[in-house]
């Protein structure tokens, strides 16, 4: 014990009296060559990360001068590629608007009034309008995009940027939601993209194949806040006008949840994981936030008053944090303070935990952490988000 707590400290000292030596040319766009790729073998499980980072010396903790950064994914603790973010017309660091699909880095940002998608940094499509994606996937016709239109109304459901479902009029149902990962509000049932819509008069529409179907209640909803598609049927989660929160399947009312006592409803998910469905919702009592997971017999299984993430596989709950929650296994960071910035930034995948943690000292290098063990990611700068492949 002895022996291990001195090489903690060797290794504390390295990283705290150690300079960040930036591992890219400062560049603006700079790819690894392929020999340099980390070699991987079928089976293997790998973490990608994103990344924003910053030439040395420069305290992005204080804000300012976003234009110098550079967003880079990570295979591991190997750099893939970097490219350069924060200016007008070409990426941007928010990692909303950054995904890694199928090992690849998608970003969206806007340029002259277009709305353009890169991946790894070279423009893959682009059209007129600025829309906020909602959702989005990758199959074999191409990328699939669901967004919305910013400082307007309606919506597209795209194809490669080619439009294939539109509506002047009327607001996406769902979005991400990352206790389990999803395709945002865009889901692919056998390849075919499904998701629901409400229109300008509240009426909830089920659209398959870009065909919409009206979906009447049996109860009415006040809003409807998300969609989930299990095995044809389609499960909605909306608000009624006495304050709870119902859930339906194919528009019969199945279950409820009294909050009628919140002062506001934030927001209700649907989480489909393992062969059961459950309904996540935050909200606000008197005495403060309030975030809740039911199984569909009504019975909580987790109850929070953090606004920490809670991340779930099965029946199992996870959440990285420094305090402890008697309805979920809780993964110690490294300190207190270090955070997980975007609840993309973990996932409970196959038995295993991981996380991409940005530390609260300034000395101490970002870290992905899995099943508690940290492996340092040696940049200047933060960590946004995580997927894991297979």
């Amino acid at each position: 014990m002895k022996r291990l707590f001195f090489l903690i400290l060797v290794i504390c000292a390295c990283a705290r009296t150690s300079p960040r030596t930036s591992l890219t040319p400062w560049d603006g766009r700079h790819r690894l060559p392929a020999e340099s790729e980390p070699a991987r073998n079928d089976g293997d499980t790998v973490a990608y990360i994103t990344a924003v980072e910053f030439p040395e010396g420069h305290d992005w903790r204080k804000g300012g001068d976003g234009e110098q950064c550079l967003l880079t994914l990570f295979a591991g603790q190997r750099r893939v590629l970097s490219v350069e973010a924060g200016r007008s017309g070409g990426p941007q660091p928010d990692p909303d608007r950054n995904h890694i699909i199928d090992k690849h880095l998608y970003s969206d940002y806007f340029d002259s009034g277009q709305t353009v998608v890169a991946r790894d940094g070279e423009e893959l499509l682009r059209f007129e309008g600025r829309e906020l994606f909602k959702g989005m996937a990758l199959t074999e016709d191409g990328l699939w995009t669901l967004g919305e239109s910013l400082g307007g109304s309606g919506f597209t459901l795209r194809l490669n940027g080619k439009d294939m479902f539109a509506r002047a009029f009327g607001s996406i149902v769902g979005g991400y939601e990352y206790t389990v990962r999803d395709y945002g509000a865009l889901a692919l049932m056998g390849g075919v993209p499904e998701f629901a819509y409400t229109s300008a008069e509240g009426i909830l529409f089920r659209v398959s194949d870009c065909e919409a179907v009206e979906q009447p209640l049996s109860a009415p909803a006040v809003k409807v806040f998300d969609a989930a598609f299990i095995d044809g049927s389609m499960w909605t989660a909306g608000l009624s006008g006495q304050g709870n929160i119902l859930v339906y399947c194919d528009g019969v009312v199945k279950t409820g949840f009294d909050t009628s006592r919140a002062t506001a409803v934030y927001g209700v998910s649907l989480i489909h994981s393992g062969d059961n469905l459950y309904v996540k919702a935050r909200f606000s009592l008197p005495d403060g936030q309030r975030t809740y997971i039911w199984d569909l017999r009504g019975r909580p299984v987790y109850v929070s008053g953090s606004d920490v993430c809670p991340y779930m596989a099965g029946n199992e709950i996870v959440v990285f944090a420094t305090e402890e929650n008697e309805y979920a296994t809780a993964i110690p960071l490294q300190a207190p303070g270090d955070r997980l910035l975007g609840n993309s930034c973990a996932l409970w995948k196959d038995g295993h935990s991981w996380a991409a943690v940005t530390p609260s000292d300034d000395l101490m290098f970002p870290y992905l952490l899995k099943d508690g063990r940290r492996l340092a990611i040696m940049i200047n700068g933060y960590l946004t988000s995580l997927e894991v492949y297979p």
